[in-house]
């Protein structure tokens, strides 16, 4: 069975794939190097995705916060909070 998208959501998800896309070669080449996080739990961003971040990103620090989901900042915000300021000092 297809499922049959409404305009409106698809023009959305047309715009987070160029977003994405976007996303992906810009980061890619910026000098600066970037914090890219991961909750390991995450449902929506799976590990595929994460293992083409660090291959696009490779100067990028790609991190997994084991026991976090999506919103790693939120799951465990100790965590994640610790996590940039250290990231942040090291710049």
């Amino acid at each position: 069975r297809q499922i049959e998208f409404h305009d409106d959501l698809r023009v959305a998800l047309d715009g987070l794939h160029a977003r994405g896309e976007y996303d992906r070669v810009h980061l890619a080449n910026r000098a600066a190097k970037p914090l890219v996080t991961h909750g390991a739990l995450d449902a929506i961003v799976r590990p595929a995705v994460v293992e083409q971040h660090r291959a696009a990103m490779r100067h990028a620090r790609v991190d997994v916060m084991p026991g976090a989901g999506h919103a790693v900042f939120w799951d465990d915000a100790n965590a994640f909070n610790e996590r940039l300021h250290a990231f942040c000092a090291s710049m």
